[in-house]
């Protein structure tokens, strides 16, 4: 189920990808006000519109592409702060508190 909805989240159109750019940009400014943005290959195009059509995003720079299946990666200026604002990571976060949760109901 964990790969299946995986690839699903990947088969979403360019779209809701450059949505999702777009608002996880936003929250990791609120960190790290400047930097470099990693996305997979597919998002690179999309990164780059988001931040040329969004003047509060100009201290941005796409870097090269990462292996992840969607969402970016944001490290700082100096490289000192990162942050993995991966579909990997949600999905993960989302995975393991729907786990607890079941485990709770069938195991008290």
């Amino acid at each position: 189920m964990y790969e299946k909805t995986r690839a699903e989240i990947a088969g979403l159109p360019e779209s809701f990808h450059r949505e999702a750019i777009k608002k996880l940009l936003a929250e990791a400014k609120k960190e790290i006000p400047k930097g470099k943005i990693f996305c997979n290959t597919r998002d690179i195009p999309a990164a780059k519109a988001v931040i040329a059509e969004n003047p509060e995003f100009a201290g941005f720079a796409v870097s090269g592409p990462a292996e992840i299946d969607g969402g970016i990666l944001i490290e700082g200026e100096a490289g000192a702060l990162q942050i993995d604002y991966s579909y990997r990571t949600f999905l993960a976060k989302v995975w393991e508190s729907g786990l607890k949760d079941a485990s709770d109901i069938l195991f008290g």
